[in-house]
């Protein structure tokens, strides 16, 4: 009997790409390139990768360690640009997760720098419904192994995981979790146990898990 739900968030909870693109240009043109250039459209399909895999998609010439290093301050300068745009959830969101939390726990985990999850959710007003969120900037692991130690540390036995691309379909499988697609998110993957075209589907589908 599934207990929680877990969450990723770009691509599956809201879409914040084009202010995320716009606070990441301007970090890097002031501090680092000034040429430099990304839009929504442009990123979207890497999000979802951890902070040293959007580093190195981002600035590929680039050695690794410094990438990382600047991808962090661009994703402190994003934070800003993303809490001042009014960004919102996907359209049915905010009416289906009252619901789903009186039935399931729900958590977050998703490759994002520290502190994104917890401007999504002071930005959306939404922290009341979720237990607890877990990113590699918290831990420095995987999407896998942070789905796996929510998990444990939250002493929960079943769980669903709620994202949007073919990396979550994986990370799911190393997790050993079932994966639900929210395939009007950013990406697409054959690899589902369930799949849902819009929020609102969801407790429904779950309901038939």
């Amino acid at each position: 009997m599934i207990e929680a739900i877990i969450f990723d968030v770009d691509g599956t909870l809201w879409d914040a790409a084009d202010p995320m693109a716009a606070g990441w240009t301007g970090v890097m043109r002031e501090h680092f390139d000034p040429d430099f250039y990304v839009d929504g459209d442009m990123i979207r399909p890497i999000l979802g990768r951890t902070p040293a895999e959007l580093a190195e998609a981002l600035m590929p010439k680039v050695p690794p360690e410094k990438g990382e290093e600047i991808f962090h301050v661009l994703s402190d300068g994003a934070l800003l640009t993303i809490s001042e745009a009014a960004t919102d959830v996907f359209d049915g969101f905010r009416e289906t997760l009252p619901e789903l939390a009186e039935r399931y726990r729900l958590f977050i985990v998703s490759n994002c720098d520290a502190g994104y999850i917890e401007m999504f959710l002071k930005v959306t007003g939404l922290g009341e419904y979720f237990e607890g969120h877990l990113c590699p900037g918290d831990t420095g692991e995987g999407k896998a192994e942070n789905i796996r130690t929510v998990m444990r540390e939250y002493g929960i036995s079943e769980a669903v995981y709620v994202g949007d691309t073919d990396k979550d379909s994986r990370e799911c499988l190393r997790a050993e979790v079932p994966f639900i697609f929210a395939s009007y998110g950013y990406g697409k993957t054959d690899r589902y146990d369930a799949r849902i075209g819009s929020p609102r589907e969801l407790p429904d589908v779950l309901a038939e898990m």
